[in-house]
């Protein structure tokens, strides 16, 4: 590595050097969104990190706050967005060295979960799990979208929009266990973008549907968000009218998929988003309100115990009675979980047993460096299967 390459905040000097690195290696499209970000007087700086060889950006990244819903309880998090290093300087550990910066910035500002969708198996390497499911594609042809009801009205969307936009949003989500979703910051960009448009669906006066459209030479739609299937029907109808005559392909999100059963056609992705806990006590710690809730709701609620979940080279340990689920503290590693009366997960998993699809049992079904023991149903009433609605920026 050179030693003359530095990674820093990201300076008024470098915002040309940004733009043109993410124009040659990300895309063309998303060359002015960059732009939009860094010279917005709202956007902290120290969110976006460069390498420098001299005056020369080499290699840049950014994260983004997100609201996380984890149940019923609501936590910080982030979205990794902007990741290119220049052709020249690839192999060089530059993506690592400004991650290795984000997140101990993340970390500082108690944001505990980050989401990223790029590069296969690359952020793997860089403490990452594919632990978020991508939801499916659905295709719909022009001729399956009906014509504009006269009860409704569509319209663009505007900055006096962010509320509402972040209320039908939510709604959505309401579906599903874990919700990845805009701030209110991150809608302003979305709205100011030249990349995107973004729609609202009006009953007698009432904002009651929205989706965002990527009008490209295959259209996407995102944040599509409806209640009913009329409402979703007129979106759908004025979304088709920015582009007449072609399908559109959207991101079928789990609230929504029950309006659209029996209307174009699916297409399972296969890929999933990346996450990442970087310290799961604190995460659990922040959770614990949902875990008493999920404890409280199962046969186990009257019990009384110590929990152990041994990472192998570092535990966890946790007192649960009555319900309610103690505080979460590191201890030191137990090679040998069950013997103890534990459980085992390998670090490697942690973050998939909190928030993934497949739970305790089905990582435990999986892979034998995640044994429940006799905890195991302890383990199974607190980390079930999750289902997840990750609101994205850029198309995954």
């Amino acid at each position: 590595m050179n030693a003359e390459i530095i990674v820093r905040a990201a300076e008024d000097r470098d915002v040309d050097g940004i733009v043109g690195l993410v124009e040659d290696r990300i895309g063309e499209e998303d060359a002015p969104e960059a732009r939009l970000v860094l010279e917005d007087p709202g956007f902290d700086r120290t969110r976006w990190s460069v390498a420098v060889d001299g005056d020369r950006v080499v290699s840049t990244m950014a994260t983004f706050p997100m609201h996380i819903r984890f149940g019923s309880v609501a936590i910080p998090g982030s979205q990794i967005e902007f990741v290119a290093t220049d052709a020249d300087y690839e192999g060089r550990g530059l993506v690592r060295r400004q991650f290795d910066y984000h997140h101990a910035d993340l970390e500082h500002r108690g944001e505990l979960l980050q989401v990223i969708v790029g590069i296969t198996y690359f952020y793997r390497r860089l403490g990452y799990e594919y632990a978020l499911p991508l939801a499916d594609w659905r295709t719909i042809q022009p001729e399956e979208i009906t014509e504009l009801p006269d009860d409704r009205v569509v319209r663009p969307a505007t900055i006096d929009d962010i509320e509402t936009l972040v209320r039908l949003n939510a709604a959505t989500q309401q579906h599903a266990d874990v919700g990845v979703a805009f701030t209110p910051e991150l809608w302003h960009l979305v709205l100011t973008s030249p990349v995107y448009r973004t729609l609202i669906v009006e009953r007698a006066a009432e904002a009651v549907a929205c989706g965002r459209l990527y009008a490209d030479e295959e259209p996407y739609v995102l944040d599509l968000s409806a209640q009913n299937r009329d409402d979703l029907a007129a979106l759908l109808s004025g979304l088709a009218g920015l582009v007449p005559g072609k399908p559109l392909t959207i991101v079928d999100r789990l609230g929504t998929r029950p309006l659209l059963a029996d209307i174009g056609s699916a297409e399972k992705t296969g890929d999933a988003y990346y996450a990442r806990i970087g310290d799961p006590v604190a995460f659990l710690n922040a959770v614990r309100p949902e875990l008493s809730r999920r404890l409280t709701a199962s046969p186990l609620a009257s019990g009384t115990g110590r929990g152990l979940i041994s990472l192998y080279a570092a535990s966890i340990r946790f007192d649960y009675a009555d319900g309610v689920v103690g505080a979460f503290e590191w201890h030191p590693g137990e090679p040998a979980p069950i013997s103890k009366g534990g459980s085992g997960v390998a670090p490697d998993r942690v973050t998939s047993l909190l928030i993934g699809p497949l739970g305790f049992s089905g990582l435990a079904d999986r892979y034998p460096d995640v044994n429940g023991g006799k905890q195991a149903a302890l383990m199974e009433t607190l980390f079930p299967p999750m289902r997840s609605d990750v609101q994205s920026w850029v198309v995954p």
